[in-house]
């Protein structure tokens, strides 16, 4: 017998999964699927309801609607409804829909083994309403639209997780409730699904703030909560490890993760923890219902975590200048006219001087990003249309060795030259209060890139520094029209990046860090937005895998040894060493790499400033700011080496988006340019911004 009853009448209230004026609700008994959707578009619309288990290419609305969906039509259930009619499209034999009074309400029912072949860990729900006609527009659609057009895109679906939303004893009530999660600082509460809160910390000096959390699980009335413990890593930096099952967490344990028994008040929890160490952290709340779970916080049927970002209050002082220290003080555009590391620091007498520590200082400059500096690779180098050869010395975004430096960037054209002014540049800067920022370029690699000293001293297996990484560790690239899965064999590695909106690099390959939100997996249509999901998931790693993520997490360890930062540096000579990591297409890597890079290095050097390169800025969705691939960053990063170009080109000069001419009437107004400062600033909880341009 079916587990829900079709009768036109909305099963329960209390199984809302999505909400922005038109609606969603879904429940799970075993293996059958309730779903329905209501609108204030009324019967005079058209309505449909999509399930999905993936996403599909854009196809054509089969009722001849406007604008393309990323649907499977022919296969995957559907409702439709008109006030008078209704219809269930693919939902098996066993399938059912029904439709209330008035047209309003539209429901379903199936069988999640017989339309999927097994239960899906995520569904995919989007609610529709579209004018009465062939050709109509969208007239509202759940969730809110992520782009003002008749499209529906990857973003604009309500992901949720079946284990969130199962009713085993259907008493109309998810078995977890619908729980809600905040956090305050200062008794300013705010909604902790996806959220973020951010604090700049003294550590040395015994700064500390404290941050609340309020935890409400809205059960039925009828059930007991047995206990509720808040689970964060907050402060726990030192135990960072790549992957942890957090159910095995206790109170007492010496985990990564620990947890954190919360007080109970009519029916709301809370726990409040100070703030104490600077890393990049994440908590959500474990509960149990009549002793049965562990359930964990969800909303909508999606556990997301809760951000924060405890950076150090240096990050509140930094005046940086970005240079080459290849070419900012070359005379001649050959080889013999590069310059080098000492040219940086030393006032030169054998050339036209250009910059110096006191030229530094006199800006008030306190800080350094060097462009990458390692030796680049030679395979794939685009060509020079002046000379048709390839370009030398390449892009140095294409990183042939990690654990070295270029030797052309020393005087005497050796690795250990090269290294030993790299070493001394850094000493100068540091007495002379200059910090210096590395460029990880840790997304992608040359081609013919080598292991080098960081595998040697990590892995046993690495005998060889000069191996190359793809004859040795395939598998640690992505396979090629797959980012999803590994490469097996050198012929079949990935040239990066993931995304294509932006084109391929031809001269690096792409690092396979897992699959997780952010990558775009394939490069058919139906993938392209998958960068914006905000599910905040990451499959579990591989063993391979968990090595890359340690080799990259090494790199910043590696670098504070080599520049004068060993293992047990007192925190009062934090100012040693380098200082900081602008991290490329950092959004291009998951959220729980760089969380565990963060945490390992600030284990190290407390202040250590970790800066992402932010490629798109934020979303602005039905009125909340907090969306898009900038605000991802934003959640573990410390600055955002953010960029205003698109309000550049189409406000302040009117360029049109693709050739000449004019795209309206141009704003260059200084309250303009300020106002999309502002907005990234809200929208990213007040993280610090290198105001670039472009990135």
């Amino acid at each position: 017998p079916p587990s829900f009853v079709m009768d036109g009448l909305l099963e329960s209230g209390d199984y809302l999964v999505a909400d922005n004026g038109m609606r969603i609700w879904a429940a799970v008994k075993g293996t059958k699927l309730y779903f329905a959707t209501w609108s204030t578009e009324g019967g005079a619309n058209d309505h449909f309801l999509l399930c999905s288990n993936n996403f599909g290419n854009p196809e054509a609305h089969p009722w001849a609607k406007a604008g393309t969906l990323n649907f499977y039509f022919a296969g995957w259930p559907w409702l439709a409804a008109d006030g008078t009619f209704h219809t269930l499209n693919n939902g098996g034999s066993s399938g059912g829909s029904t439709m209330g009074t008035g047209g309003n309400v539209v429901e379903g029912e199936i069988d999640l083994v017989e339309v999927f072949g097994s239960v899906p860990e995520i569904l995919y729900f989007s609610a529709l309403a579209y004018g009465d006609n062939d050709g109509d527009g969208i007239n509202g659609q759940c969730p809110a639209a992520w782009d003002a057009d008749n499209n529906l895109s990857t973003p604009e679906y309500a992901a949720v997780r079946v284990d969130s939303i199962r009713d085993e004893d259907l008493d109309g009530h998810h078995d977890g409730g619908a729980p809600v999660l905040e956090s305050a600082v200062s008794g300013d509460w705010t909604d902790a699904n996806y959220d973020l809160r951010r604090f700049f910390l003294d550590e040395p000096a015994g700064g500390t703030e404290s941050l609340s959390f309020r935890f409400t699980p809205n059960l039925n009335p009828a059930e007991t909560i047995s206990s509720v413990e808040l689970i964060t890593n907050l402060n726990r930096r030192h135990h960072a490890v790549i992957q942890e099952d957090r159910d095995t967490v206790t109170t007492s344990s010496s985990t990564y993760f620990r947890a954190y028994p919360m007080t109970e008040t009519s029916g709301v929890w809370e726990a409040t923890l100070p703030v104490d160490k600077c890393g990049a952290y994440r908590a959500t709340v474990r509960y149990f219902v009549d002793g049965i779970g562990p359930f964990y916080f969800t909303d909508g049927g999606m556990r997301r975590d809760l951000a924060i970002v405890v950076s150090p209050a240096t990050a509140l002082d930094v005046n940086m200048y970005e240079v080459n220290p290849g070419i900012v003080e070359a005379n001649a555009d050959d080889f013999a006219g590069r310059s080098t590391f000492r040219d940086l620091w030393m006032a030169n007498v054998d050339r036209t001087d250009v910059v110096n520590i006191d030229h530094f200082t006199g800006l008030g400059v306190n800080m350094l990003w060097l462009q990458p500096i390692h030796p680049i690779g030679v395979e794939a180098r685009g060509t020079d249309p002046g000379t048709g050869m390839a370009w030398d010395p390449g892009s140095p975004y294409a990183v042939r060795d990690y654990w070295q430096v270029a030797p052309a960037l020393g005087a005497d054209n050796t690795e250990a030259g090269a290294m030993t002014e790299f070493q001394t540049a850094v000493a100068e800067f540091d007495a002379a209060g200059i910090g210096v920022m590395m460029d990880g370029t840790f997304n992608h690699s040359a081609p013919d890139a080598v292991l080098g000293q960081g595998a040697a001293d990590l892995f046993p297996w690495a005998t060889a520094t000069g191996t190359e990484i793809r004859n040795q560790r395939p598998q640690w690239y992505s396979k090629e029209g797959n980012f999803a899965l590994p490469a097996s064999i050198p012929s079949e590695i990935a040239v990066a990046p993931d995304r294509s909106d932006f084109g391929k690099w031809t001269d690096v390959r792409d690092f396979y860090f897992g699959n997780y939100d952010a990558l775009v997996k394939y490069a058919s249509d139906s993938h392209q937005q998958e960068f914006l999901l905000e599910r905040d998931s990451l499959e579990g790693l591989s063993a391979d895998t968990e090595e890359l993520w340690e080799y990259f997490a090494y790199y910043p360890l590696y670098w504070l040894e080599k520049s004068g930062h060993p293992a047990g540096t007192p925190a009062s000579e934090s100012h040693k060493g380098i200082d900081g990591l602008r991290c490329d297409f950092a959004q291009g890597l998951p959220s729980e790499f760089w969380e565990y890079c963060i945490n390992k290095t600030r284990s190290r050097k407390w202040n250590f400033l970790f800066m992402a390169e932010s490629l798109d800025g934020f979303r602005e969705i039905d009125g909340d700011k907090r969306h898009g691939v900038g605000y991802r960053s934003a959640r573990h990063f410390d600055i955002l080496n953010e960029n205003i170009v698109f309000h550049w080109r189409d406000t302040h000069f009117a360029y049109p988006a693709n050739g000449p001419g004019s795209a309206g009437t141009k704003n260059r107004s200084t309250g303009a340019t300020y106002q999309a400062y502002s907005d990234r600033r809200e929208a990213y909880e007040g993280v610090v911004l290198l105001n670039n341009l472009t990135s």
